[in-house]
Formats: C-alpha cells, structure tokens, sequence
C-alpha cells in the first residue's frame, strides 16, 4: 500500500507425543481452525482498506502536490473539448493525444471543495509539458462516453497567475472517488506536469 509474527504451531513438541498411541482424541477435531473464520493472526494493517484502494486521497486541509508525465507511449485518446461538461464535441486537433489518469478520492465525512493545478513548462521550468489541458469525470475510470466530464480547464487563471491549466472550486462529495485525466491541448502536447490540489 507488516509481519504478524509467527502462528503458533499447533502441532505438540515430539517429547509431547506418545509414540504407542497416534490416535487423535475425540475432541482433535474440535481444535482444529475453521477456514471459514477470520484468521486472527492476520493483523488489520495487512488488509487491504477499501476505502482508500485504489485512489489517492484528497486533502481535507492545505494541499497535495503529484508529479507526473505522458510519453509518446502512454495511452491516447481523442480529447473532447472539455472547458464545459458534459462536452458537446471532441477536439479537431486532439485526436490522439497523450493522457494519463489519476484517482483521488474525499475520504472525509463531509464534502470538500478543491482548487485542481495542473501546471507545466511555463509554470516551472523544471516541467516540459507545454500546454497542460485538466479533464475531470467522477468516479474511477473515464466512462465510455468521454463527453459526459464533470468539469474541466485549458489555459486557466488563478487570480492574475496564469496557470497551465486550473478546476477552481470543484466540489466532491464524501467518500467519493474522481478520475482527474492529465493531457494537452494537441497531440504533440506531451511531458513531465505538476498537480496542485488545494482544499478550500
């Protein structure tokens, strides 16, 4: 995402044994585990914890930073023209643009609302990604119909600060999860990118 130590053997020591009598007692079976019961030895960090499985999770307060990048070999998709969800049209010159999704998940109890980034080159030098476009869906995958987005950004602002691409005030629900799709513009639109997500 931790050892329990180890089960107690409970086969008795050899000098415990009596060699003339191998029989097991009537009551043998009766210590013998239920492999329908939870394991008790098994400790609850080594569980897999379904609220946070798969996502990562938003801040409740201050902020997050992921680093990122697409390559000519991430996955592709024809962009829809995202700067109103649902999207009424696909880009005519992202056809094929690089993308590269990311689940984040409130797992507060109540809903919070965030301030998206996603910032490249001419945010931060050190990035190369030259014209960062956000798409965000809810839920955990892009849905089949890519026009059905619940918000997105190109070329957003941040007060006077231009950003490379900026969800301002996106509001998710408690224990809900969000596919936020870090792409460009056009299809040579690809690099190493920066999200900042902020809690209001």
């Amino acid at each position: 995402m931790v050892d329990a130590g180890a089960r107690a053997d409970a086969r008795p020591a050899p000098e415990d044994v009596d060699a003339a009598s191998q029989q097991p007692t009537p009551d043998a079976a009766a210590q013998q585990p239920d492999a329908r019961l939870p394991d008790a030895a098994t400790p609850d960090a080594a569980l897999p914890d379904a609220a946070v499985a798969g996502c990562t999770a938003l801040p409740q307060t201050g902020s997050i930073t992921i680093s990122g990048a697409t390559t000519a070999a991430s996955p592709k998709w024809l962009r829809p023209i995202a700067t109103t969800c649902p999207a009424t049209a696909d880009s005519s010159v992202g056809t094929a643009v690089p993308r590269m999704e990311h689940v984040l998940c409130n797992l507060g109890a109540t809903a919070k609302s965030y301030d998206i980034a996603m910032n490249g080159v001419d945010e931060d030098a050190t990035l190369t990604h030259p014209d960062p476009y956000l798409v965000i869906y809810n839920g955990m995958s892009i849905p089949t119909d890519t026009h059905m987005c619940a918000v997105g950004d190109d070329d957003g602002t941040s007060g006077s600060i231009s950003v490379g691409a900026l969800v301002a005030n996106f509001s998710v629900a408690a224990g809900a999860r969000i596919d936020l799709v870090a792409t460009g513009f056009e299809n040579t639109d690809l690099g190493t990118y920066r999200l900042v997500i902020t809690a209001r």
